[in-house]
């Protein structure tokens, strides 16, 4: 098994070297901001990294290349994470969301909003079905990872079916 070493800079910049060797893989292109973290996926195929301009990158981690831009945050992003099956990327930053991505198509999938202050930290449960995060807020939170799930859930704590709820609930939770 390959060991790599990857440093990411203020600068805008992620460098990947093969451990055993001391050997440079790859530079990333610069991202405007600098990268504030970065994450490969279970593979080792592919990266991504996140920074200050509040924009998410995957880049194929034997080329360097740039597959996708990840846009839609507000702010700094601290936080990336790919699920076991490196289908799904979590992000998290300023803003105080949590946005789930497909890695295929850079589609936002899910947006979970909750915490009060900036997110720094969050990761996909093994088995993919949850996510935790962690704020500034000084609270951690644990998540259904997909809005099907969410959504079961929310019907089974509330008296009303979806027909009746208001137009911004059903916005809100992504029901028609």
């Amino acid at each position: 098994m390959t060991a790599f070493w990857l440093p990411v800079t203020r600068y805008g910049t992620a460098r990947l070297w093969d451990a055993a060797t001391g050997t440079q893989i790859f530079v990333s292109a610069t991202q405007p901001a600098g990268i504030l973290s970065a994450s490969f996926n279970s593979a080792g195929s592919l990266l991504a990294t996140a920074g200050d301009d509040g924009v998410a990158q995957l880049w194929d981690a034997q080329t360097g290349e740039s597959r996708l831009k990840l846009v839609g945050h507000i702010g700094s992003i601290y936080s990336v994470a790919f699920n076991s099956s490196a289908t799904r990327l979590l992000t998290a930053g300023d803003d105080g969301t949590v946005r789930v991505w497909d890695v295929a198509s850079g589609k936002e999938l899910l947006r979970l909003i909750g915490h009060t202050e900036a997110v720094h930290s969050a990761r996909f449960s093994p088995d993919g079905k949850r996510i935790v995060s962690a704020s500034e807020d000084l609270s951690v939170r644990t998540w259904a990872s997909d809005a099907e799930t969410m959504l079961a859930l929310a019907q089974s704590r509330i008296q009303r079916q979806p027909a009746e709820f208001s137009a911004e609930e059903k916005q809100r939770f992504g029901v028609e």
